[in-house]
């Protein structure tokens, strides 16, 4: 791993109409644009579901990295990230958000170290900590 602190650049652009062109060295560039709930194609990513996106996966690298240096055997996660957008007076904002994970393991007999390591990846998910409303994480966890 680098040396902290690490810095990220992004860069968005469009025209008029369409789509925003979003780009970051080195990867293919991604059209990003409004949910349909804001008049949106609904068919392209949007910012609401780029957030879910970020919080999803970062909550799944930090339970990689945490069940490495732990030892844990695990064989599959997944997360499904939900939030809510409403208004608070003038200003439209997320109130809620929601990660229901799964979490297979090989074995039975580790299932509260694996409880143990969900939980710290919970804590460590740099994302999650940046968002104004702590995420509500399920767990479920089975074996082989």
């Amino acid at each position: 791993m680098a040396k902290f602190p690490h810095d990220y650049v992004v860069t968005a652009s469009a025209i008029v109409d369409g789509s925003v062109d979003t780009q970051a060295d080195g990867k293919p560039p991604l059209a990003v644009a409004p949910p349909k709930t804001f008049g949106g194609p609904g068919d392209i990513w949007s910012p609401e579901e780029l957030l879910l996106a970020a919080l999803a996966d970062c909550f799944i690298l930090t339970f990689r990295a945490v069940a490495s240096s732990s030892g844990l055997a695990w064989q599959h996660i997944s997360c499904r990230a939900t939030a809510v957008l409403d208004r608070d007076g003038s200003a439209i904002l997320f109130t809620g958000f929601n990660l229901d994970c799964e979490l297979k393991i090989s074995d039975q007999a580790r299932e509260s170290d694996a409880e143990s390591v969900l939980d710290r990846a919970k804590q460590g998910c740099f994302v999650s900590r940046a968002l104004a409303v702590e995420p509500t994480v399920h767990m479920a966890i089975t074996s082989a």
